[in-house]
């Protein structure tokens, strides 16, 4: 897999389950 790829599947999986968490807590997404 391609670094620039993994990192854009990354950001559309943060928004869709970081996207809450971000309003608790951004670590709770990074996790």
């Amino acid at each position: 897999m391609d670094g620039s790829d993994d990192q854009q599947v990354r950001a559309a999986f943060m928004q869709a389950c970081g996207f809450r968490a971000q309003s608790d807590g951004w670590i709770m997404a990074v996790e």
